[in-house]
């Protein structure tokens, strides 16, 4: 869900929910909700203010866990077609710890696709074991464009 409060202000709201189970495994199911405040400072950089919550029950007596994520970080556009984004800031979770928090990603557009290099180190789950982890995850995208016909376009 995304709402304009100005044409350079404008915020973002998330809701999952993921529930598993595996055959003689632990039950899984974990909420999540991501809130984003973003302003376009000038026609090349956005900043933008996050908050997600993570909350995870686990079946067979395990204790529910939960995290909470308050970032900020910025958009720089360098060129039309390179682009650079870094959030982050602290992960605190329900036992008291607290942990680093950040994303990191530069993408580049083509005439016939783009391409990503991407950064992530937070909490996550993994279905059927209990509680939370820390992950760490350097990942790539590429896509190319579609065309469309132009009488498909009309």
């Amino acid at each position: 869900m995304a709402n304009e409060f100005t044409s350079r202000t404008w915020a973002t709201a998330e809701y999952s929910y993921i529930h598993d189970t595996i055959q003689g495994g632990v039950s899984t199911t974990a909420n999540n909700v991501q809130l984003r405040l973003l302003h376009q400072f000038t026609t090349r950089d956005t900043g933008v203010l996050g908050f997600r919550a993570t909350v995870v029950e686990n079946g067979g007596g395990s204790p529910t866990v939960a995290d909470y994520a308050p970032t900020v970080g910025c958009t720089r556009l360098f060129t039309p077609q390179t682009k650079v984004s870094v959030e982050g800031g602290l992960l605190i979770s329900s036992d008291g710890a607290v942990n680093p928090n950040v994303t990191a990603r530069i993408e580049q557009q083509f005439k016939l696709g783009r391409v990503a290099l991407g950064y992530t180190r937070s909490d996550g789950f993994v279905v059927g074991e209990p509680g939370l982890v820390t992950a760490s995850a350097a990942r790539h995208k590429r896509g190319t464009a579609r065309r469309v016909p132009a009488c498909a376009a009309a």
